[in-house]
């Protein structure tokens, strides 16, 4: 399959830029950055109706589960199948920013001090990890710090994915061979 054409070499330095404002925003704040609040939020809850049928545990992890792999499947399918490395890099950093937004809601758990969407009651991880399911509250601060490694991994996998498409827009092109007559050429 052949390369999709390469965009512009600013638009990868921009999916950088973009990279490094997640990240102050989940390492530094521990929050959401303001342009993935509310897309985070509404893949979230939808997780959350989607797996209600298969138990209350489901219900529970795949609201931050749909959170993180919907935007790490879309990276999967344009890096793999479409081969667009500006809109892959973009995923994986918004894959990155989701499971930084759900460290900081793992290590909430034992406390319950972040806002919840509708107010009151108990976060998902808090009942998660609480004695109703898991009864592991005292690894919050372990299973957030664990996810925020993955986090910063994305986020710099998606950085070297935007340098490779920096690469790839400025360097020369290769000279385009056309098949000897008669030539067996795979499809």
């Amino acid at each position: 399959m052949e390369r999709t054409p390469t965009a512009p070499a600013w638009k990868y330095l921009a999916t950088i830029a973009f990279a490094g404002v997640c990240a102050w925003f989940v390492f530094r704040l521990h929050q959401r950055p303001p342009g993935l609040t509310y897309i985070d939020i509404a893949v979230h809850e939808i997780g959350h109706a989607v797996f209600r049928p298969f138990g209350e545990m489901a219900m529970l992890v795949m609201g931050s589960g749909t959170q993180v792999l919907f935007p790490l499947a879309l990276a999967a399918f344009f890096l793999a199948v479409r081969r667009d490395l500006l809109t892959g890099a973009v995923l994986l950093v918004w894959a990155g920013e989701a499971v930084g937004d759900t460290a900081t809601y793992v290590a909430d758990a034992p406390y319950g001090e972040l806002p919840l969407l509708g107010g009151a009651g108990e976060g998902d991880w808090t009942r998660i990890l609480g004695p109703g399911h898991l009864s592991r509250m005292h690894l919050a601060d372990d299973y957030a710090r664990d996810l925020r490694v993955v986090a910063a991994l994305l986020m710099l996998a998606a950085v070297g994915v935007a340098l490779l498409g920096v690469w790839r827009s400025v360097r020369p092109a290769e000279p385009r061979q056309e098949p000897v007559p008669g030539a067996f050429t795979f499809p």
